[in-house]
């Protein structure tokens, strides 16, 4: 970022812990996303505090991160996706994963329709490539009785 600094919000966690003991006008519990950006900074976001005391249902799911920064941060869906995608690999100096041709496919295939669908259904079908290589695949199955 042009202030060369990074920072991370965690929604899940900081949601869960600021705010506790205030019985009205609970504050919410995200960084002001706008005003760091407009001092220059780059602002991506993450999930830490898995499952302990700090965040008793934390799965470090991107898409569930997402869906907190539209629910409670009002970002948009692109703008959350990037900012678990593209921006968070910015923060710790990696380059960007997009599916352009030519590039590094460093990247997570999610069976979905589209961003707003991905976050939206946070379907758990999805496939990890490292250097163009499926390292990783998660399956789902759906079946609805008659």
């Amino acid at each position: 970022a042009d202030a060369g600094v990074s920072v991370v919000t965690l929604p899940q966690t900081n949601l869960f812990l600021q705010g506790r003991n205030h019985p009205t006008a609970t504050p919410r519990g995200l960084t002001a996303i706008d005003a760091l950006r407009q001092a220059g900074a780059l602002v991506c976001a993450g999930a830490d505090n898995v499952q302990d005391p700090f965040n008793l249902v934390g799965r470090s799911d991107p898409l569930e991160t997402a869906a907190l920064l539209v629910m409670a941060g009002h970002r948009l869906p692109d703008e959350a996706f990037r900012m678990v995608g593209t921006d968070a690999r910015a923060c710790l100096g990696l380059p960007s994963a997009e599916p352009v041709v030519g590039a590094v496919a460093d990247l997570v295939a999610i069976d979905a329709p589209s961003v707003r669908g991905a976050i939206a259904d946070a379907p758990m079908a999805r496939k990890v490539f490292h250097r163009g290589k499926l390292v990783a695949a998660t399956s789902q199955s759906r079946t609805i009785y008659r």
